[in-house]
């Protein structure tokens, strides 16, 4: 029994450790998703403005 519980903690151990990358590519994602919207914004006004 010792066992199964030594071997149920080292797979919490790694399942969170994934969950933490995964959570740390989301956050990365969603920060180049926020920056490129930004970009778009701005590209779309100075075009909006050209068209004056």
């Amino acid at each position: 029994m010792g066992r199964a519980i030594m071997q149920m903690t080292e797979e919490q151990i790694e399942f969170k450790r994934r969950l933490t990358t995964t959570e740390s590519r989301l956050e990365w994602a969603a920060q180049v998703y926020g920056d490129l919207t930004r970009r778009v914004i701005t590209l779309e006004q100075k075009l909006a403005l050209a068209r004056w």
